[in-house]
């Protein structure tokens, strides 16, 4: 199951503000040779380069460590950080699909259906997406349930758990991405529907997962 390491997020850092690894290089003192690893996630950078590269990519030192919607905290805030309004797109089950090459291609123009306004604290790279059948609807009437229609706010970099609803992609060669609850069992981890009716999906080193769904809106008209 591939999720997003520090490797990924020092490269979309390089994406989002435009830089080259000359400025990590310059900014931390480390060699070009260690840098190059860095970037391309031969290796990860140690304690005492963490300060220098949260600096220069305005991020906090805990984000670039173990990710979350914490990109939006600098190092020099307090711990009282603002809710930000933040439009994001609603795209389609296949633009989510191929999402990590979308975040990582800035010159690419994003096929959003709409652009949704949150007033939540999530990373520059979350998106929207539509649930568009029953297969996560609860048929029990209690519990978690999502139903057709609803849209789901997904972020990139959050903590994978067990029982997290995730946007995934099951093998490379799919051209949509599915909306299932990751659960761990042991060895063992799944991607499941709510719905009974839908089968288990075995996770294998295939399996990308793409993002965790942070909130569901539903309009009501």
């Amino acid at each position: 199951m591939n999720a997003l390491n520090i490797h990924d997020r020092i490269n979309l850092c390089l994406t989002q503000l435009h830089l080259k690894s000359r400025h990590i290089v310059e900014a931390t003192g480390a060699s070009k040779a260690t840098v190059s690893q860095w970037v391309n996630g031969k290796s990860t950078p140690s304690s005492k380069y963490i300060p220098s590269l949260a600096r220069l990519f305005r991020v906090s030192e805990n984000w670039l460590i173990e990710g979350g919607p914490d990109n939006e905290r600098t190092p020099n805030e307090n711990k009282e950080y603002p809710v930000k309004i933040r439009e994001i797109p609603l795209i389609s089950s296949e633009t989510a699909a191929n999402w990590h090459a979308v975040m990582h291609a800035p010159e690419i123009d994003i096929d959003a259906k709409s652009w949704i306004e949150i007033l939540e604290l999530v990373s520059p790279f979350a998106f929207a997406i539509k649930m568009e059948n029953n297969s996560m609807m609860s048929a029990l009437g209690q519990g978690l349930s999502i139903p057709v229609g609803a849209t789901l706010i997904a972020d990139i970099g959050r903590q994978i758990k067990s029982g997290s609803i995730v946007v995934a992609r099951v093998s490379p060669d799919d051209k949509e991405a599915v909306i299932k609850q990751f659960i761990s069992d042991g060895p063992n981890q799944y991607l499941m529907s709510l719905n009974p009716n839908y089968e288990r999906i075995q996770v294998n080193e295939k399996t990308e997962v793409l993002a965790v769904c942070v909130k569901m809106e539903l309009s009501l008209y």
